[in-house]
């Protein structure tokens, strides 16, 4: 028998600066992310201890993001350099882009899609607040966005305070970007611009606050200020202007740290107020597990579904949601169809990812599918006890 023996030779070189910055950058990439990922997700998302596993992990809800050669948080704010060359990305056959003499405007995203149907109006109890932005104005921020490449996929009119807040993305790394334009005492226009993974959700009954971290004030990113503040009249449209927010957020490639995780939904302990948990069961969802959650609105009596991923990158972005304050008014729209399935008729999900198709019966109403049948009878219950409260409340109100 003849044995082989292997010598191993050890080379040294001289690394560049430059070379050494691009690994440490990396590196420093990575163990943000498994940071990220040992984080704990909402706080009233099953626990890693439920008896259900989840079948497999959804990879259509983050695209995959390429290597960068820096460091990580080195750049200044307005960098345009934070991403791939252009010749390495891809478009998708479905994305088209419509220029006027101003502003670029792609569709093919899904947030093109959420207003093709008009959301119900559920009104606020009390609305306070207004709608401002507190950041520094600058010049040429529309012409900026165009040349890098940014699209406008979304935008919201606040008539009341003469404001318009809108969403670009840009396709080949998908990243994104708020516009805020307003007008000063002067009538003069004003815009502001900032990365939707430096910003920080936070809602205060009818009042979404967008909180931003500095670059150059603050290189730990420990502390927070208010950059912009938006005050709704209308419950669905902060829903979908924070469903729309967090899932460009989420799907954006960049990493961004836990102290920029939304504060949306508020502990028990801080109710009734903003939206209140009536019910969450894991649910299959053609091959995955899905978090299905049920919310009811105090700020202005409203009520909502909701499914998130069971687990993963994407679990703090929402899949989709639908409204229900109207279907609630019917006892019966919700039918259980097996010991695990229940059918709702009318529902309409506005969906905040691409490629995904829900669950539909063969007459084209939605189907849900939950792991256990117990779920399936504590969803009946939580429908029953929303239609009740409803019809108690119109009949007091």
């Amino acid at each position: 028998m003849r044995t082989c023996n292997v010598r191993l030779k050890c080379c040294r070189r001289h690394v560049p600066p430059d070379e050494m910055n691009r690994h440490r950058g990396w590196i420093n990439l990575l163990l943000n992310k498994q940071e990220l990922a040992s984080e704990e997700g909402l706080s009233d998302a099953p626990s890693d201890e439920s008896p259900y596993s989840p079948l497999r992990v959804d990879p259509r809800f983050r695209p995959n993001p390429p290597e960068p050669p820096w460091e990580y948080d080195s750049l200044p704010y307005d960098a345009d350099t934070d991403s791939p060359p252009l010749s390495t990305a891809t478009y998708s056959s479905t994305q088209t882009v419509i220029t006027n003499s101003s502003e670029t405007v792609a569709s093919g995203h899904w947030a093109n899609a959420i207003f093709d149907t008009r959301p119900p109006k559920t009104a606020f109890d009390n609305v306070r607040g207004l709608t401002r932005c507190y950041g520094i104005p600058e010049r040429g921020l529309v012409e900026r966005l165009n040349q890098h490449t940014f699209f406008e996929v979304a935008r919201f009119h606040f008539r009341a305070d003469n404001v318009k807040a809108q969403f670009y993305w840009r396709p080949t790394d998908h990243r994104t970007r708020l516009l805020i334009s307003e007008m000063d005492q002067r009538g003069a226009q004003l815009r502001f611009c900032a990365h939707l993974t430096d910003l920080k959700a936070v809602r205060e009954e009818n009042v979404l606050k967008l909180c931003r971290r500095s670059y150059r004030e603050d290189p730990d990113f420990s502390s927070l200020s208010v950059w912009a503040e938006f005050s709704f009249d209308i419950y669905e449209k902060l829903v979908l202007f924070y469903c729309i927010f967090a899932g460009m957020k989420n799907q954006d490639w960049r990493l961004y740290p836990p102290t920029l995780r939304d504060w949306y939904y508020k502990p028990q302990h801080q109710q009734p107020q903003g939206e209140a948990q009536m019910f969450s069961a894991l649910i299959e969802d053609g091959g995955y597990i899905h978090v299905l959650r049920l919310y009811y609105d105090y700020d202005s009596s409203g009520s909502r579904l909701e499914a998130r991923a069971n687990g993963g990158p994407m679990k703090l972005a929402p899949i989709w949601t639908a409204f229900i304050t109207e279907q609630l008014q019917d006892a019966g729209w919700a039918t259980r169809i097996r010991s695990k399935s229940v059918q709702l008729y009318g529902l309409h999900q506005y969906v905040f990812c691409d490629g995904y198709a829900a669950p539909r019966s063969h007459d084209e109403e939605a189907v849900f599918t939950f792991m256990d049948s117990r779920d399936a009878d504590n969803f009946m219950d939580a429908i029953t006890t929303l239609h009740v409260h409803q019809s108690r409340t119109r009949i007091n109100g």
